[in-house]
């Protein structure tokens, strides 16, 4: 598949999805659905990160322009739509031009990440990890902070 252009006959030898339900010690928790590669037309499914809370929820495309954050309003008890206008751009062009930009910068001045530093790497990996480990097990693991 990634030798190429697709090939319908060819062998999918990497993973595509996954799923995973984690819990914080602080009571939040986190589930994670993803996905690379279905059986649906290339549009049918946004490439989004949707985050739920108690009293709001946001659905954010990951490269393109649709911001949607509504919350419970509790006067009303009605569902409001506060999505913020945004500018008009090229959501992926913008990104990557300010993660070189900052790039840039840190390596000019030498100062240290503040947005993404080894320690949330560590983080993020022990979380992964930890999925493979439960589905391995095939039960829920506990991982150390």
């Amino acid at each position: 598949m990634w030798a190429g252009p697709p090939d319908p006959e060819g062998t999918f030898d990497v993973e595509d999805a996954a799923e995973a339900f984690i819990r914080f010690r602080n009571g939040i928790t986190f589930q994670l659905s993803v996905a690379w590669a279905s059986h649906l037309p290339e549009a049918a499914m946004r490439e989004q990160v949707v985050l739920f809370g108690e009293k709001g929820a946001l659905a954010a495309e990951t490269w393109g322009g649709r911001l949607l954050l509504g919350h419970d309003d509790e006067a009303t008890r009605q569902m409001i739509d506060v999505t913020p206008v945004r500018a008009p751009g090229d959501a992926w062009t913008t990104a990557w031009r300010a993660q070189h930009r900052r790039l840039r910068e840190i390596f000019s001045t030498k100062d240290a990440p503040t947005t993404a530093t080894a320690e949330h790497g560590r983080a993020v990996q022990a979380i992964v990890d930890g999925i493979y480990a439960s589905s391995e097990a095939g039960r829920e693991v506990e991982l150390e902070s």
